[in-house]
């Protein structure tokens, strides 16, 4: 089997403290760090690409994340979670391109929103609405380069310059999944200036009020300002060809008369189901806010003045998964399971063995695992082992360290840098000339690990 494209991928930093016209207090900061990996699908699907910086690029404007978080938003896309008082960083975006354009079997309805609910007054003006949003995880390698590059309206941008292989496309679990609502706002946190390029809609009232929103997504409007404005709903963790829903409400105020070009959308999606939810790789990060509703007419690439999208999602690679690599071959089959019960630890000493003090994990009954926080580790590198099981032996990265090199970066809080740019497995080869039993696991752009039985 050949190996999948290598792909950066890491989880991000969580810094604490409070978006401006939240209505959250500060908190201290927490140094911890934490890492996540993934795995693959050979299946063609949408696309999810890697918004770190590199490879999105600024041109102009390099104030683009959150001050003494990430300034210039290397880690991703910021989203101030309410639940956890904190920053996120998310590493990848999610579109629901069409299978032609680099999308996948969901095509436009990998990223879904209907009008479930809507509500008027006694003249017809909609007061308000709820809709039904559905991500469905249908991500996999591209196996095609037809799709169209990233912009936004704050000078980002992301290309496919080569190497590919440096960013390819994301295949694998969306962990801690967003989605945010450029069409919408929070009560009281209107853009700064009714204007274009800070207000697409240039002032157009009514507004549309997020009701139960989970956190507010970083957007940024030029060199000097930004905040957290945009109302985003926590998914959470999608498995591939998996799918979550949400019913996010909103409030219209005041209301919203039939001549408002967002009327029709809400009402025709309420009447007979059409999608008003869009997010093309034209879009990058949240691209424009406050942005246009529009129904999805399937449509490979809208156009500007919409960046050719409503919503966007974001999302963190996925967990390891140990393997059986019944043929010896370090590599993960399609018809190779995952396996429980393995050990996986981060060697602080280089010692080759796990000791008192050192995180470790085991992985779950499909073979997963997940360090989460790594709390009070110094920052260095340090290579990442597993424990060594009765019965196996790796078969990959094998000598001479047994293991894959991470970095702590303590002042990120929060994060274990992987090696960027690198397919790290472990795997274990049976001794007694086999009999295709084995275990392994894969990350993607981080660790793995795999093996056989010996006997």
């Amino acid at each position: 089997m050949k190996k999948p494209a290598p792909n950066p991928c890491s989880r991000h930093p969580r810094r604490r403290g409070a978006p401006t016209g939240s209505r959250h207090g500060l908190a201290p900061i927490v140094a911890a760090c934490l890492f996540s990996i993934s795995t693959f699908d050979v299946a063609r699907a949408a696309p999810s690409f890697l918004i770190l910086a590199p490879p999105v690029t600024a041109t102009g404007n390099t104030n683009t994340g959150p001050a003494g978080i990430d300034p210039t938003s290397q880690y991703g896309q910021h989203i101030f979670s309410f639940a956890n008082q904190a920053d996120e960083a998310l590493s990848f975006e999610f579109y629901d391109n069409l299978a032609p354009h680099g999308g996948g079997t969901a095509n436009a309805s990998a990223i879904r929103g209907q009008v479930a609910n809507l509500k008027t007054n006694a003249s017809g003006d909609i007061i308000a609405f709820d809709v039904q949003a559905t991500i469905a995880n249908d991500t996999a390698p591209l196996t095609t380069n037809n799709w169209q590059f990233a912009a936004n309206s704050h000078g980002e941008s992301l290309s496919n310059p080569p190497p590919r292989s440096t960013w390819d496309a994301y295949a694998g679990e969306m962990r801690d999944t967003w989605l945010t609502a450029e069409f919408a706002m929070q009560a009281g946190l209107p853009p700064p200036n009714p204007n274009p390029p800070f207000d697409d809609l240039g002032g157009l009232l009514p507004q549309i009020i997020a009701l139960n929103h989970d956190g507010l997504a970083w957007y940024c409007f030029n060199n000097a300002q930004g905040a957290y404005h945009v109302p985003s709903w926590a998914f959470g963790n999608i498995p591939l060809s998996g799918s979550a829903a949400r019913l996010l409400q909103f409030a219209v105020q005041p209301p919203m008369p039939s001549t408002d070009p967002r009327y029709q959308p809400l009402v025709g999606s309420f009447s007979g189901g059409a999608d008003i939810f869009a997010n093309r790789t034209m879009s990058l990060k949240v691209s424009q806010w406050l942005d246009m509703v529009k129904t999805d007419d399937g449509s490979p690439y809208p156009v500007p003045p919409n960046l050719s999208s409503d919503v966007s999602v974001f999302h963190d690679p996925s967990e390891g998964q140990k393997w059986g690599d019944y043929d010896g071959d370090g590599q993960k089959d399609p018809d190779e399971p995952g396996l429980p019960d393995v050990e996986v630890y981060l060697d602080l000493n280089n010692s080759r063995s796990w000791e008192e003090g050192e995180p470790k994990t085991t992985t779950d009954g499909e073979g997963y695992f997940r360090f989460g926080q790594l709390v009070g580790v110094t920052s260095t590198n340090y290579w990442l082992r597993e424990i060594p099981t009765p019965g196996w032996q790796e078969t990959y990265p094998g000598a001479p360290h047994y293991g894959h090199d991470v970095t702590v970066l303590e002042a990120l809080a929060e994060k274990l840098w992987l090696s960027r740019g690198m397919m790290a497995e472990w795997g274990d080869e049976k001794d007694n000339f086999g009999d295709g039993c084995g275990a392994g696991s894969s990350l993607r752009d981080a660790a793995g690990i795999g093996g056989a039985v010996e006997g």
